[in-house]
């Protein structure tokens, strides 16, 4: 509206997506031809399984014990499938991605095992609870724990992690379009960049 210009549709994430699909895959002649086409796949795998965690209207197709720290674990997968990926690919420029996707996995994976040990702490009273299925239902009995005092700093902690999770602006330095031609994505093309693509909005 202030540039007086339409934007693009709501649904062009999705036409970008299948536009990708119907492209040709280029694996470079230096590439680990196997590493590079499953990396993007064992990502997608892992944020689907996360996915079957969530507990919807108090039902999950997995639930247990442990789940946030399954879920942690799941959630590093795509990170590293990215690394892998650029790593396969044999490209310098790819060096540089991985290089600084490692770096920020390792600066925002500690913050988010803090959140999540806060959480667990406060449900799980004398001991960790680490169910997602008791968290819900702590919640239903004391209200929602974004309210609680003592829970306000891991929110607000939580609130600068997602975005460096997601890899949105201003933590995708990882592939710095500006400087280093699209880092660890620079030698993907047609589906495997599509399902790389994927990956970023179903973390989202």
């Amino acid at each position: 509206r202030m540039q007086k210009r339409i934007g693009p549709p709501i649904m062009q994430p999705f036409y970008d997506f299948f536009k990708l699909l119907g492209k040709e895959t280029i694996v470079p002649h230096a590439a680990n031809r196997t590493a590079y086409l499953l990396a993007p796949i064992l990502g997608m795998v892992s944020l689907a399984v996360v996915g079957a965690f969530i507990p919807v209207f108090s039902y999950s197709a997995f639930s247990g014990n442990a789940d946030l720290i399954v879920i942690l674990y799941l959630l590093t997968i795509p990170a590293v499938a990215l690394i892998i990926g650029g790593s396969a690919s044999g490209s310098p420029f790819a060096g540089i991605g991985i290089s600084r996707e490692m770096v920020a996995m390792m600066a925002y994976e500690l913050p988010l095992v803090m959140v999540l040990l806060t959480v667990a702490k406060k449900v799980g009273g004398s001991g960790l609870c680490f169910s997602l299925q008791q968290i819900v239902e702590w919640q239903a009995n004391n209200g929602c724990a974004l309210f609680q005092w003592s829970l306000i700093p891991a929110a607000l902690a939580m609130l600068l992690v997602i975005p460096a999770e997601v890899g949105t602006q201003p933590f995708d330095v990882a592939e710095a379009e500006t400087e280093i031609c699209e880092g660890p994505l620079v030698e993907y093309s047609g589906a495997p960049l599509g399902v790389f693509k994927l990956n970023t909005a179903m973390k989202m």
